[in-house]
């Protein structure tokens, strides 16, 4: 008897506290991303000037194995959309150490939510400045940089209740995963 009553309000608790639970720690946002090529013009490529590389003399402009030194500029769109049904605050992106980092070119106003399966739109540039060979230069210049190839990126962000969570997504692979991140990893690679 003692055990079918202490069975009871144990799970008349659960019921009780399930709801809060609930509440606070599991109905997040769920925010994940993706990489567009910007609206319009997506890259550029302009000649800087000549390299130091090059035979002293004259030189023939029309010659491939001329060394020359381009800055090329890629730009992009960053979507992050809230693909859940509770609005996300306090969206943070933070950017890995020991990877490429972009400069956006737009800010992520953290006094906003971003609603409920809505989206918001970052742009960015990628540029580098590359010394190469004319015959080499479209080896430099495809569609996605090279350097943004191991790009990823995690947000920071809140639900209603300032419950943190995160979203970590990988360029290479075009996914986002949802796992918590200890905060001394946060500390020591992520900014």
């Amino acid at each position: 008897m003692i055990y079918i009553s202490v069975g009871i309000l144990i799970i008349g608790f659960i019921a009780l506290m399930y709801p809060r639970i609930e509440k606070i720690y599991l109905q997040r946002p769920y925010l994940v991303a993706e990489i567009k090529p910007n609206v319009g013009i997506t890259k550029t490529q302009t000649p800087i000037g000549l390299s130091s590389k090059n035979n002293p003399g004259p030189i023939d402009s029309g010659d491939e194995k001329v060394w020359r030194i381009y800055e090329f500029e890629w730009r992009f769109d960053l979507v992050i959309r809230n693909n859940s049904e509770v609005n996300a605050y306090h969206i943070v992106p933070l950017q890995h150490t020991n990877k490429t980092k972009v400069q956006f070119e737009k800010i992520i106003n953290s006094n906003k939510a971003l609603l409920a399966q809505k989206e918001v739109v970052l742009p960015f540039r990628i540029t580098n400045i590359v010394e190469c060979q004319e015959k080499d230069r479209k080896s430099h210049f495809g569609n996605m940089p090279k350097t943004l190839a191991d790009f990823m990126i995690v947000f920071e962000y809140q639900n209603p209740l300032t419950t943190k969570f995160y979203s970590r997504y990988y360029l290479n692979t075009n996914k986002t995963t949802f796992q918590r991140i200890k905060r001394k990893e946060l500390n020591k690679y992520w900014h």
